[in-house]
């Protein structure tokens, strides 16, 4: 019996997923440091150009992902209000929570930290993505849920938001996967540059 092509392109971002998360596995402290200090610099920029009171989504690292507290801090302290994706089950779409530096954070499935629930809702118009894997067309392999994908879809549906990836540079293989529903993002930093895409339907 053969495989069907989503069957296909499944597996293909499996093995790419396997790739790219064994390589930021295999990273050391200063490339990681050297990722961290390039988001604050690119951070603050591209939050500078977002009106007044527009929040920005960062995410809370686990395992070898990106530091993102630094950025967290920067932004906290230039006053721009920040949130975190919370997931609501398989097969939704995020939404996201007010959140500030230092708050405490609830335990989720698949090990992330979360806002509580009581912690306000907001819709954020720059949102910080972590990635398993990347090319230099902008496309993304996640980690298999499709959250970022379905989440993508309905903010730009209604509104413009920039979708910034966080990867490191060896993370990026020459082509990733992609199907139909996939998002790609707007543009990517890394440790060593900051990679811009057009998309169709910016």
């Amino acid at each position: 019996m053969t495989s069907s092509p989503s069957e296909d392109v499944c597996a293909a971002k499996a093995l790419a997923r396997r790739a790219g998360l064994a390589a930021r596995d295999g990273l050391d402290a200063a490339t990681r440091a050297r990722l961290a200090a390039r988001l604050v610099v690119e951070g603050r920029r591209l939050a500078a150009a977002l009106a007044p009171g527009e929040a920005v989504s960062l995410f809370v690292a686990m395992r070898s992902e990106p530091d993102l507290d630094p950025l967290a801090q920067a932004l906290h302290a230039a006053g721009r209000p920040l949130c975190l994706p919370v997931m609501q089950g398989k097969g939704q779409a995020l939404i996201f929570r007010r959140w500030a530096p230092g708050q405490a954070l609830a335990q989720a499935r698949f090990g992330v930290r979360e806002p509580s629930a009581e912690a306000a809702l907001a819709t954020p118009a720059l949102l910080f993505v972590p990635l398993a894997a990347f090319d230099r067309d902008g496309a993304r392999v996640g980690y298999g849920g499709g959250f970022y994908d379905r989440t993508l879809a309905r903010l730009r549906a209604s509104r413009r938001v920039l979708a910034c990836g966080v990867a490191f540079a060896a993370q990026a293989q020459a082509r990733v996967p992609v199907e139909s529903t996939d998002e790609k993002l707007d543009m990517i930093v890394t440790e060593t540059e900051t990679l811009v895409f057009t998309r169709e339907n910016s």
